[in-house]
């Protein structure tokens, strides 16, 4: 009941009796860690998507046990400086157009969501989690000796209702956890892209007007819009080298 929208690592479906809503299924390995390629894919999808005026949803899910694990960050310490910074500036860059978009965007994470891949999450409009005791939730950066840039603190700590300092230390939270942290606004079990269909249908059935309504969160919150030259990048980059 669906067919592809473009090619692997990053696979989109959309189903054939409707035209507004998409899915992106992150499909890059076990873990579903994130290069620059994989950014950029996901970045263009975006933008094509953006153009179409009949595209309303998009769900963003992952293959196989992992929803994102952000950056692989012991193969990035294998990288000069320079694409390193450019892997954190273009990440960050993701995060701020999946933000801005006009389109309402829903995670469906139905496997481990860590470190780059929760914030990632916490981006979205709306985050259904999977029942899954399995599931592993949280950002190990802290406990290895990395931080995560300023970008993304600003994202955790506006969409969770904890201390985000609490959630940010501890390295990993079950999804009854994360729940209770304001990550998810709904944990179901079965299959999280029909949840995705579902959650989406309603939104388009109450005729909302999409755009105006993520216009007024983008002007309630406000993201500063990522620069290369940022200071930090330099900074992580040199910890993600030194790491053992």
């Amino acid at each position: 009941n669906t067919k592809q929208f473009s090619v692997t690592p990053i696979l989109v479906y959309k189903k054939k009796w409707r035209k507004d809503i998409y899915i992106i299924s992150i499909n890059t390995g076990k873990y579903n860690t994130l290069n620059i390629e994989d950014i950029s894919e996901i970045n263009a999808i975006l933008r094509i998507l953006e153009n179409d005026e009949k595209a309303k949803i998009l769900g963003i899910t992952g293959k196989e046990k992992s929803f994102c694990t952000g950056l692989d960050v012991f193969s990035l310490k294998k990288e000069n400086i320079q694409n390193i910074i450019e892997v954190l500036y273009t990440f960050d860059l993701l995060l701020y157009n999946i933000y801005k978009s006009h389109i309402f965007i829903i995670s469906g994470i139905n496997g481990h969501c860590i470190g780059g891949g929760a914030v990632l999450a916490l981006t979205t409009d709306y985050r259904i989690l999977e029942d899954n005791p399995k599931i592993k939730v949280g950002f190990p950066e802290y406990n290895i000796g990395l931080f995560l840039p300023t970008l993304m603190i600003d994202i955790v700590r506006h969409k969770l209702k904890m201390d985000s300092n609490v959630f940010l230390w501890k390295k990993f939270l079950s999804p009854q956890e994360a729940m209770i942290a304001g990550f998810a606004d709904m944990i179901e079990k079965g299959s999280i892209v029909e949840k995705i269909y579902l959650i989406g249908q309603q939104i388009i059935n109450m005729h909302i007007n999409i755009k105006d309504y993520k216009r007024q969160i983008i002007n309630y919150f406000k993201l500063t819009l990522p620069e290369l030259s940022n200071p930090e990048y330099i900074k992580l980059a040199k910890l993600i080298i030194e790491l053992k």
